[in-house]
């Protein structure tokens, strides 16, 4: 089974280059070819849905892998008809794709279809969550320390209350990104104790946030960034935040924690991750999120 996961791994780990992701992981190997299916979308930008294909046993040439440009892409919103995604050739080093341009809305289910000839047609759902009501930040302490070997650099570290107004009924999922000068923080962690998880495959935190009767939740956050006072204004860095779809969390967190069993014990460890997978007749994730972006003050 171990050999049979990681064959699989090769096909999955090269269409997730393309969404940020640079390492292997441990999935179940279905016993006929199927369609893998990625994509997490949100209304700030159009949908891209990368279709490849699982690779027989003992067949792990690149030939194996090659992504059709011939399928049938087909997306439907709350059960109607939407749009018929389009291939989109590779270009820059890239993965192909398929893209619809089509406005997504958040609350909205969106379901799709995947026909690949040969292969099973497999199909996927997911709801785009709806925004947060309010976010407000407020530093909560800065410390600024001059680096001793490099001159004119400071190592800045902000330690930030994050208040958020959500309405969400039962649990809650964000991705926590952020960025200073143009650049991803240098560090970024969880103060308060929420189940949290740094992930590496793509920038952030994955954070669940338990059921509670109040709207209102406090994400404790401290970050860490380079700055050059000589020759920088002193600019807000960003925060953004993302509301994610269960599917979204559940696939994002179970490639985390085989990044994390990958990093301890080898690729390969005798402790294998599960990765999430909710595509029916597939293997992938078909997931969502609404993102906030938010400026603060140092």
């Amino acid at each position: 089974m171990r050999r049979c996961n990681y064959i699989l791994g090769l096909a999955i780990v090269l269409t997730l280059t393309m969404m940020s992701c640079e390492h292997d992981f441990d999935v179940d190997v279905p016993r006929s070819t199927q369609n893998v299916v990625l994509a997490n979308f949100t209304p700030d930008e159009p949908m891209k849905v990368y279709v490849s294909s699982t690779v027989p046993i003992g067949n792990v040439d690149s030939s194996s892998m090659k992504y059709p440009n011939n399928a049938d892409v087909t997306l439907y919103a709350n059960g109607a008809y939407e749009a018929d995604l389009i291939y989109t050739p590779s270009h820059d080093g890239g993965l192909p794709y398929y893209r619809s341009s089509a406005k997504m809305s958040p609350g909205v289910t969106y379901d799709i279809e995947v026909h690949v000839i040969g292969n099973p047609i497999s199909t996927s759902s997911n709801k785009i969550p709806k925004g947060l009501e309010l976010v407000t930040t407020e530093v909560v302490s800065i410390k600024e320390e001059v680096d001793d070997e490099f001159e004119g650099l400071v190592n800045v570290t902000a330690n930030i209350l994050l208040n958020v107004e959500d309405n969400t009924t039962g649990e809650s999922y964000f991705h926590l990104k952020g960025s200073a000068f143009e650049s991803a923080f240098n560090e970024m962690s969880i103060v308060n104790g929420l189940d949290h998880l740094n992930i590496l495959h793509e920038e952030g935190i994955l954070i669940k946030m338990p059921d509670s009767n109040s709207s209102n939740t406090s994400i404790q956050l401290e970050v860490s960034f380079y700055h050059f006072p000589e020759f920088e204004l002193r600019i807000p860095f960003e925060i953004e935040i993302r509301k994610c779809s269960r599917d979204y969390y559940l696939f994002h967190r179970s490639v985390g924690e085989q990044e994390l069993s990958n990093f301890r014990d080898g690729l390969l460890s005798s402790q294998s991750v599960q990765i999430h997978n909710n595509i029916v007749d597939g293997v992938g994730n078909f997931s969502s999120y609404v993102a906030s972006i938010h400026s603060v003050e140092w």
